[in-house]
């Protein structure tokens, strides 16, 4: 028997978009995506930049990663048992994204603030966004760089986790939003033998 695809479960996706109540629900996961990507850069703003050593930025990126690791892994579980998963896989995804540029922006603002020689330029808030969009996105303006070895090394630990992050992510959303999907049909599906 072959595997499903995605489509073949759209009839269990209710409610319909267009109906009343599926306007609402999108409504409300963009609401929470606004919501969510909005509070992640007021904290990014707001959280004071330790004058840390290349060993405390280190562990300020592991942490950063894990707590990427256990926030992303629950949402994937919470896709599974969700009564509209693709609507929430759209939400994780859209929450998975800004919490990496996030934790990458801080850690090059922190690596800057300890040594302004391990970028071309002293990078402010903006400027580490900036730097950690353009290359989570591949552009790569090269208007600003990494200088320093470590610094290199950092951005080529955000080059691999990024790939990995395409790769990974996208692929474990799409497998919880098809289990999610299927659970929902089972729920809805008549058993076998039962007459129309």
């Amino acid at each position: 028997m072959s595997e499903p695809h995605i489509d073949d479960f759209s009839k269990y996706a209710r409610p319909h978009v267009g109906s009343p109540e599926g306007r609402r629900l999108i409504l409300r996961a963009a609401g929470r995506i606004v919501g969510t990507t909005v509070a992640l850069l007021v904290l990014y703003t707001l959280v004071p930049v330790p004058g840390s050593s290349g060993a405390g930025v280190l562990v300020g990126l592991i942490g950063g990663l894990a707590v990427f690791a256990v926030v992303v892994g629950w949402q994937i579980q919470s896709i599974i048992s969700s009564s509209n998963p693709v609507i929430r896989a759209v939400e994780v995804v859209s929450f998975a994204l800004p919490l990496l540029v996030v934790v990458f922006a801080f850690t090059y603002l922190s690596v800057s603030r300890a040594d302004p020689a391990s970028f071309s330029e002293d990078l402010s808030r903006v400027d580490s966004f900036y730097f950690t969009v353009s290359t989570v996105s591949t552009v790569g303006f090269g208007d600003v760089h990494a200088e320093s070895d470590a610094a290199r090394v950092l951005v080529t630990i955000q080059m691999l986790f990024d790939l990995a992050l395409i790769a990974g992510l996208v692929r474990l959303v799409i497998l919880a939003t098809r289990t999610g999907l299927r659970r929902r049909g089972a729920e809805v599906e008549p058993p076998h033998g039962d007459a129309d």
